[in-house]
């Protein structure tokens, strides 16, 4: 069975749920994933690649239940996804198709349509093309798709202006659903929101203060990534005085969950590195490494080897 076949089989509204628990943000941009599995469905798939989806190495935090992935096809031209055979690996081949095309369509369509992603769409369907090798409209839209999706030509040919529109009106969407979660004691929407505050995303002013505070809330919950953020916070006095001390608390405490990736364990190691304390820097950077985080594994070797880089 093709990728594209897979997702023929799927509900959407089914397949939707799921990602909207793997990712709280998408509940704003049904449009657009809406818009891309409907494509999808009906694009000129190009047949002869192999895609495999295979267990989680991590449970998500927001849906441990979801335990497929297939990070891989992030990278994908969409045509030779949809024509790639589906190989599934054993541990989970009884997993609902539903959850399967979710996570596919997910990585597929991580950014949706924003203004960004739309200026990229020929290379995220066909690759980089080479010189003298631009895709035609007969390679964008099949006859098939343009008698079944007749708004297709229209909707990839609309200027920038209206994909900003309907950014906008995502972004709303989002803020929207964020808040609500935050304010009925989420610790994921809290997160998400403080983020939002904190980088001035999705039509938001950056607000020091308001993303500190929501960082604290959710941390207050014990969430790590939200820990790390407020430790951050602290050490560079984002929306609050600066203290080392907490900051490094917070970082020792994030540090405890074991899907970290090492991030909390490579900033607490930068900040003894910054007071000179070597050796509880390199004690630091070999955790962050034994979580997976390459850099910091040559960083311990570095301070091992006492390279002048370091010293």
């Amino acid at each position: 069975m093709t990728l594209q076949e897979l997702l023929r089989k799927s509900s959407f509204t089914r397949a939707f749920d799921y990602i909207t628990r793997i990712d709280l943000r998408a509940k704003g941009s049904k449009f657009c994933f809406q818009t891309a599995w409907e494509y999808l469905c009906q694009m000129k798939a190009q047949p002869g690649y192999q895609v495999e989806i295979r267990e989680r190495t991590q449970p998500l935090d927001t849906a441990p239940d979801i335990n497929v992935a297939c990070p891989e096809l992030d990278g994908y031209p969409w045509k030779m996804a949809m024509g790639g055979e589906v190989v599934l690996a054993p541990e989970i081949a009884d997993a609902p198709t539903d959850m399967i095309a979710a996570v596919c369509l997910y990585e597929l369509n991580y950014y949706g349509f924003s203004p960004d992603e739309r200026r990229k769409f020929p290379e995220r369907m066909f690759g980089k093309p080479k010189p003298g090798d631009e895709p035609t409209e007969d390679d964008l839209l099949s006859e098939e798709t343009k008698v079944l999706c007749p708004d297709l030509d229209e909707y990839f040919d609309r200027p920038y202006e209206e994909y900003d529109k309907q950014y906008e009106v995502y972004s709303e969407a989002v803020v929207r659903e964020l808040k609500a979660l935050a304010d009925s004691g989420d610790k994921y929407g809290q997160f998400y929101l403080g983020k939002a505050y904190g980088e001035g995303s999705y039509g938001l002013e950056i607000d020091k203060a308001e993303a500190f505070r929501l960082f604290k809330e959710s941390a207050d919950q014990g969430f790590y990534k939200a820990q790390n953020n407020l430790a951050q916070c602290y050490q560079h006095g984002f929306g609050t005085d600066k203290d080392i001390e907490k900051a490094k608390e917070l970082y020792e405490k994030a540090s405890e969950a074991p899907r970290t990736k090492g991030y909390p364990e490579e900033n607490l190691a930068h900040i003894f590195l910054n007071e000179g304390n070597k050796e509880q820097a390199i004690v630091w950077f070999k955790k962050a490494a034994a979580k997976g985080n390459v850099v910091c594994k040559q960083y311990s070797w570095y301070l091992e080897l006492d390279a002048p880089k370091w010293t």
